[in-house]
């Protein structure tokens, strides 16, 4: 069975724009969406035909909301692969973004779609998934398009890339 997450965007939204923000502890005690929650209370009716009558009811509401957007639903690999794609941002302690049961994300490994050198003749590299990376170092770089990367969480929040074998240079997500 796959591991599903439902999200209600606006909350989603709320939690990345809080201030202060929440800590790891409160997020895991955030109650489920309304939608999801009603169902999740149908459990407790011992009556069967109310039971039935609860389900049928609660689920045509989550149905309602998950087809208007109200509520996202996603699986354990559609989280996965947008955790990837925010490798290297900074974002807030939401259970979505961080490690949870999943695990966090420590490295990737791309190819280099292309790259470029900035004023200071610091490379600009662009992932074959779009991700672009900006070097903070002023080590040379061996770097060629079609060259694979990897790029890995280094100490206080910076992140180190290799690309082929070469030595690893300094490196931070840059968002345009």
């Amino acid at each position: 069975m796959t591991a599903v997450r439902i999200l209600a965007p606006a909350a989603v939204a709320a939690m990345l724009c809080q201030a202060p923000l929440a800590s790891a502890q409160d997020a895991a005690r955030t109650p489920p969406p309304a939608a999801l929650g009603a169902v999740i209370e149908c459990r407790a009716i011992t009556d069967e035909a109310e039971r039935l009558a609860c389900y049928d009811r609660s689920v045509a509401s989550l149905e309602q909301a998950v087809a208007t957007e109200a509520v996202v639903v996603a699986d354990r690999e559609q989280v996965r692969e947008a955790r990837r794609g925010l490798f290297g941002l900074s974002l807030p302690d939401i259970k979505l973004f961080s490690g949870g049961k999943d695990g966090a994300i420590d490295e990737i490994t791309d190819t280099v779609a292309s790259f470029r050198y900035d004023a200071s003749g610091r490379v600009v590299i662009t992932l074959s998934d779009g991700a672009r990376w900006q070097q903070v170092d002023s080590k040379r770089a061996r770097i060629a398009e079609g060259r694979s990367i990897r790029i890995r969480r280094a100490a206080l929040g910076s992140f180190f890339a290799n690309i082929g074998d070469a030595s690893a240079i300094r490196v931070k997500r840059i968002v345009d």
